[in-house]
């Protein structure tokens, strides 16, 4: 199985958003939406051209129940989380 690596700026992304859903929502939504993007980059792992290609070698994912937007990029050993955009905020990216 892929090696899942946030890059720096990626990490920071989503804990912003896990710290706003704590203090503006809930603590379980934080905990649902780290959750989710966990299922869906462990779904990326097994089948990394499943979603969209947004340039060349880099796709997006879209949370379901949640507004993010995660592009990563994989290579046949690990998955690189490139961006975690809020699609509500700047719906125009996914990538940066």
């Amino acid at each position: 199985m892929r090696e899942i690596v946030f890059l720096k700026k990626a990490r920071l992304e989503l804990q912003k958003a896990k710290a706003w859903y704590e203090e503006e929502a809930s603590p379980e939504l934080a905990e649902d939406l780290g959750r989710e993007m966990i299922e869906k980059l462990e779904l990326v792992c097994e089948f990394p051209d499943l979603y969209q290609q947004v340039r060349p070698g880099h796709r997006r994912l879209l949370l379901k129940r949640f507004p993010y937007a995660v592009t990563y990029r994989a290579t046949a050993t690990k998955i690189f989380v490139l961006a975690v955009v809020n699609q509500a905020q700047d719906p125009s990216t996914g990538f940066q």
